[in-house]
């Protein structure tokens, strides 16, 4: 999810989003668009299936919803009458994959995640910052030598890099992670 906020007290009226997402691109994943009537207002959605089997003979299903950003991108301004002087919008984009078992049907769960998170506004992060520090962010990163520019850098790439991982792995799925550059 990106969440973002644009305020005249800072400043800023104005911000430009680009967005690149091209899926049908993908080497690993044949992905197909989803017609838009079956789908949430302002969402585009795509069910793809892998390629190549992660398990002899099983080729994983993988449903995708987003919400719906220009291809060009997108200027999100403060309106020239707004009261307040701050506007949020939110983006969402929900996955989910067959590897749940049989009966999930990805695409209908991921809709009904992204459902959940759009309904959630600005309590989805809070309740993603919650979880992260009462499960995953426990061990409060790694120190990297001594405090000077250099390990400090290397600290934000190797806590970075653990965030991706742990981010990746799940629990009740008994592969690793899939090579990555």
């Amino acid at each position: 999810a990106v969440e973002v906020t644009v305020s005249r007290t800072s400043g800023a009226e104005a911000i430009e989003l680009l967005v690149r997402r091209n899926l049908t691109d993908s080497e690993d994943i044949a992905f197909e668009e989803q017609p838009s009537s079956s789908l949430p207002e302002g969402t585009t959605a795509w069910v793809g299936k892998t390629l190549v089997p992660e398990v002899e003979g099983e080729h994983m299903t993988v449903g995708i919803i987003t919400s719906r950003i220009p291809s060009e991108g997108v200027v999100l301004e403060l309106p020239a009458n707004a009261t307040s002087g701050v506007k949020t919008w939110r983006f969402v984009t929900a996955v989910h994959s067959d590897v749940e078992g049989p009966a999930v049907q990805p695409l209908e769960a991921a809709i009904s995640s992204f459902e959940s998170a759009m309904a959630m506004g600005s309590g989805l992060y809070f309740t993603h910052a919650e979880a992260w520090e009462a499960e995953m962010w426990r061990w409060r990163g790694i120190e990297v030598g001594a405090e000077t520019e250099e390990s400090l850098e290397l600290a934000r790439v190797v806590n970075a890099s653990m965030y991706y991982i742990m981010s990746s792995l799940r629990a009740d799925h008994p592969w690793g992670l899939s090579p990555g550059g």
